[in-house]
This record gives C-alpha cells, structure tokens and sequence, in this order.
C-alpha cells in the first residue's frame, strides 16, 4: 500500500495508470457494446476436428469454472497488481485493454456461429454468441504470468490458463483456433507494450 502510494505522487506513473485503467474500461465497454449489436446478425458454423473429438462437458464444475473461475482470477489479478506489484499495474492494464480492443475487432470481422454444443448464454447481457475469435479467458491470465515478477504467482497463472483452455473446448465455448490465436495475440500485445510503452 505505501508503494502504491510512493508511485501515485510521481506524475508519469500516474498519468499511466489512469490512461491504462481508462483504456480496459473503455475497451470492456466496446466489448460489450460491439457483442450486443453482432446478436442480431446471422452467423456460419466453422469445422473444428478438435471439439468433433472431445466430449460435451455441461456440469457444475465445468461452468463454475469457467464463469467464476475466470471472474475471481480478474479481480484477483486487479488488486494483485494494484497492492503487491503496482510498478507493473499499468503494464498489465494496457496488455488487457489493447488486446481487448483488438479482439472486438477481430470478432466484428469474423463473424462465427458459436461451435455445436455450447451452453445458451449463460450471463445474459455479457456473454455473446458472436464473439469468439480470439478467446481471452486463456489468453489474459496468460499474459498475466509474464508480466508479474512473482515466481509463484507465474506458474500458478500458467496452469489455471492450461485448465480454463481446456474447460472452454470441453463446455464448447470456443473453437480451437480461438484459444489458440489469444496465446499468441496477448503475447504479441504484451511484447509490444513492453518495448513501446517503457513501462
């Protein structure tokens, strides 16, 4: 908290800070704003032989952990970053928002059928049918662990990023290639972020 406190008095952090939180809420809000307007349009299904082998698994355990799983991962993730490494708050804050503003993007253009098998919406207002492509339930946890400097906290953030990967093909949340392209988007962000932000 006193560290926290230290960074917010210099002007740079601080300017950091609030445009990278700024950036989250508002990409959250495009997000959320772009998935309620794509509803309305017809999509096509995509093939995916990876989901064709696994089974559907629609249990409490699978949706638990998938909708509170990820939700308490994030709000971890934000007071992590705000109390215990706040020198990497803002790092983390743009990785998120950019990838996010790129991935509501990238659904607007790619306009797919949400895969055979997938639960009906399960939070209605925030959760679409639409927007798949690239997934972030794997993808932010994952970048999560490159970004904090806490060993620990590394490899957990890395296997609960395997297990959530995992428990979207099983519920078919995703396709393959969705999960897939958020790995390598995230990280792309994250390395871009790294060297152009200085932060």
């Amino acid at each position: 908290m006193i560290k926290l406190f230290e960074l917010i008095k210099n002007a740079k952090y601080r300017n950091a800070f609030i445009a990278s939180l700024s950036l989250t809420l508002i990409s959250i809000a495009l997000w959320i704003l772009a998935g309620r307007y794509l509803q309305k349009f017809p999509a096509e299904p995509s093939k995916d032989f990876v989901l064709d082998l696994l089974p559907t698994v629609h249990n409490p355990l699978t949706i638990g952990f998938y909708l509170y799983g990820f939700v308490l991962i994030l709000l971890f993730l934000f007071f992590w970053f705000l109390f215990k490494e706040p020198a990497k708050f803002a790092q983390y804050h743009y990785v998120f928002g950019f990838a996010l503003l790129l991935r509501v993007l990238m659904f607007s253009v790619t306009l797919l059928e949400a895969p055979a098998g997938r639960p009906p919406r399960l939070v209605d207002g925030f959760e679409f049918d639409n927007d798949l492509f690239p997934s972030a339930h794997a993808a932010l946890p994952f970048a999560a662990a490159l970004i904090t400097t806490n060993k620990n906290l590394r490899y957990l953030l890395f296997l609960f990023s395997a297990l959530i990967a995992v428990d979207i093909l099983l519920i078919k949340i995703h396709y393959t290639v969705d999960v897939i392209a958020g790995y390598f988007i995230f990280y792309a962000v994250y390395k871009l972020v790294q060297k152009y932000l200085k932060i």
